[in-house]
């Protein structure tokens, strides 16, 4: 569980410094610092980018566990540039840290940390366990993506049962919790955003 935890942060930091490659190089910084805190905007672009370039390779070849763990080695080497910026550097925090909050600020910060919390937490809803899962497994199983008719539910995946067969073609079993929890941290982003100009907190 340990080591299935720690590789989907892995996989979630090199998902974030991913983001902030396309986000620089692309010149969408100066749109997303003006509807919402950019560095909470990296992780969902690098999820989007990544998803944009593997589903089409997972769906339409017959190497779709080799290119997933490929992708997955990328993201962990990504990773430790993130690692290295946080241990090295505090700046990217002191736009947050510095400004005259209040309780409910912080309050809000803890609230984000305890999702991320529950967002490692093993995998026991219904749906996931039936056809989220299920169908992750299955690319992995038969190394391409495959849709069974007659399994109902099945027939409801989508682009992200690609991000959970990932995770687990690496032994992440959160990584696809993780990756859901990123939504919270994009609208946590406008919010601050928000918070600044209209002194919520």
């Amino acid at each position: 569980p340990i080591f299935s935890s720690l590789t989907s942060i892995l996989l979630l930091t090199g998902c974030y410094q991913g983001g902030k490659i396309v986000i620089n190089n692309f010149g969408l910084k100066k749109v997303i610092s003006s509807i919402s805190t950019i560095e909470f905007q990296y992780l969902s672009f690098g999820i989007v980018f990544l998803l944009i370039i593997l589903f089409p390779l997972v769906a339409f070849t017959q190497h779709a566990k080799l290119i997933l763990q490929f992708f997955g080695v990328i993201l962990i080497f990504l990773s430790f540039f993130w690692w290295r910026d946080i241990l090295t550097s505090t700046k990217k925090f002191n736009r947050i840290k510095n400004k005259e909050n209040g309780i409910y600020f912080y309050l809000f910060l803890i609230f984000i940390f305890l999702f991320f919390l529950l967002s490692l937490s093993p995998l026991t809803s219904a749906d996931v366990v039936d056809y989220h899962a299920g169908t992750a497994l299955n690319i992995l199983r038969f190394d391409q993506y495959k849709l069974f008719p007659e399994w109902f539910t099945g027939l409801q995946a989508g682009t992200g049962e690609v991000l959970i067969a990932l995770g687990f073609s690496l032994g992440a079993e959160q990584f696809g919790s993780m990756v859901q929890f990123s939504s919270i941290l994009t609208i946590s982003g406008i919010i601050i955003k928000f918070s600044e100009k209209n002194n919520l907190f």
